[in-house]
């Protein structure tokens, strides 16, 4: 039997380099809505009622975590 690492997940906060790129992925494949935003920021929900999860602009790539 594999063993789960992750059984729940209850917030994400993503940075990404391409702001408007993911923006755009997000709300139109997942149908994400924005919640709230700011410059460089959205925090992106289910429904418009819903918690907000933060996409913002990162300045450059970061480092990937290697898997276990």
């Amino acid at each position: 039997m594999t063993q789960r690492l992750l059984t729940h997940l209850r917030h994400v906060d993503l940075a990404v380099p391409d702001y408007e790129a993911q923006l755009d992925f997000y709300r139109g494949l997942w149908g994400l809505v924005p919640v709230a935003q700011d410059p460089g920021i959205s925090f992106l929900a289910a429904h418009a009622r819903g918690h907000g999860h933060p996409l913002s602009e990162a300045d450059e790539r970061p480092v990937s975590c290697p898997r276990p």
